[in-house]
């Protein structure tokens, strides 16, 4: 087999996954959005985890964070609340919130060390926060006082202080998110994967087999490539509407298998799992011996689909892209 004929194939299959991650990533996106929220759950649990239950009810109901819900809340299904939180407004809400929990009289622009270490030892924060939360809130009550001479007043080093402190836990927060995402899109994988026959053995052989197959995909490769290269250098496109054009023309593709060895049309399914008339009973023989061999072939080209959608629409773009360039600098 030729280099060339090589990269035709690892061309399609790479198309193929760039499709199916886009056409995935986009429905996953939809239904944690609408139906599973997600990104919110998964903020509000790292909340409280940090702070406690009192703490982090007081928190979402405090007027900065609540007027980041998103405006299905309003609309009045049951959402957790905002799906992000910029640290500054988390800072400024948990002081505020604690201040007000012990009932200070000065205001919030004055306050000093003194008085924010006096509110976190008080009864009435006690209440709300565990012994090691406390001691965690005074570490940061005098990291800030060490620091204040670097901000305008001991509120911004504070505040400054908790940010950090935020930071991180949203860091941590953020990878077990994205293994939860990475662990459900791998299931949707390799349900679609199933859905539309997407075998990546099978894809292969195909287009190993068929020339004309491996021509016409590589011609829409070549269509998309040209297409896209042309919205990145006009600068008049808005990212957005480039992104959302991408993702219509891409899932057109997908809804017709024309020029895809996808779905379970029966010429598909018959080179697939090798179905070939009989001509004798010895022919009958092996092909029953083979059929579970093959069955099981199909499943792992499934899971090997599944595996290559969750690596993410980016990673088979730029893949694609440097493969393009490698095929163009070599002979035509």
């Amino acid at each position: 087999m030729s280099l060339p004929s090589v990269l035709n194939i690892a061309l399609g299959l790479f198309f193929v996954y760039l499709l199916l991650s886009l056409l995935v990533s986009d429905l996953q996106e939809l239904l944690s959005t609408l139906f599973w929220d997600s990104r919110a759950k998964s903020l509000y649990s790292s909340i409280h985890s940090i702070v406690g239950e009192k703490m982090a009810e007081s928190l979402y109901d405090h007027p900065l964070i609540k007027s980041l819900k998103d405006y299905k809340s309003e609309q009045g299904k049951n959402f957790v609340g905002p799906s992000y939180i910029p640290k500054n407004i988390f800072a400024f809400a948990l002081i505020d919130s604690l201040l007000e929990k012990y009932s200070v009289d000065s205001r919030i622009v004055d306050l000093q060390s003194e008085q924010f270490i006096e509110a976190i030892e008080s009864s009435q924060i006690k209440a709300i926060l565990s012994r090691d939360q406390i001691k965690l809130f005074k570490v940061l009550a005098v990291q800030a006082h060490l620091k204040q001479d670097k901000h305008d007043s001991y509120i911004k080093a504070l505040e400054a202080e908790i940010m950090n402190w935020f930071s991180q836990a949203m860091d941590r927060t953020s990878g077990v998110y994205k293994r939860q995402v990475k662990w459900k899109t791998l299931l949707f994988g390799f349900l679609f994967a199933v859905i539309l026959n997407a075998d990546t053995f099978n894809i292969a052989s195909r287009l190993y087999k068929e020339p004309f197959l491996q021509y016409q995909l590589s011609q829409e490769v070549n269509q998309f490539y040209e297409i896209q290269t042309s919205l990145s250098a006009d600068e008049s496109v808005e990212p957005s509407q480039d992104s959302s054009d991408l993702t219509q023309d891409l899932t057109q593709l997908i809804i017709d298998f024309s020029s895809l060895p996808l779905g379970w049309n029966q010429e598909n399914i018959n080179e697939q799992f090798n179905l070939k008339p009989e001509n004798s009973t010895s022919e009958r023989e092996v092909r029953g011996s083979q059929i579970s061999f093959v069955i099981a072939q199909a499943i792992l080209g499934w899971i090997l689909t599944a595996i290559a959608i969750s690596m993410g629409a980016s990673f088979w773009f730029d893949l694609l892209n440097k493969l393009i360039n490698v095929r163009n600098t070599g002979s035509q």
